[in-house]
């Protein structure tokens, strides 16, 4: 049996806190929220998925980046890739 890492949305959250853009939403953004819906741009989520991709260490596709349209979605996603 793999030993499977469970991201949580909170973990996320956290680590998004580390980008300048995403600190001033996250704190009323819900784990549900769509991110187009927080008000953020594309530029705001390639900064999010740069940092996924250094504290996680992996590679991350534009087709991918697509799944990740929320904390809990982006949470979900990690765990997968985690397996």
């Amino acid at each position: 049996m793999k030993n499977v890492k469970t991201i949580s949305p909170d973990q996320v959250r956290e680590l998004m806190y580390a980008v300048p853009s995403w600190a001033r939403v996250l704190p009323n953004l819900a784990d549900d929220t769509p991110f187009p819906d927080s008000g953020m741009d594309s530029l705001a989520l390639l900064e999010l998925v740069s940092e996924l991709q250094r504290v996680y260490g992996l590679e991350i596709s534009d087709d991918d980046v697509e799944k990740m349209s929320s904390l809990a979605g982006t949470a979900l996603y990690l765990s997968e890739r985690m397996k």
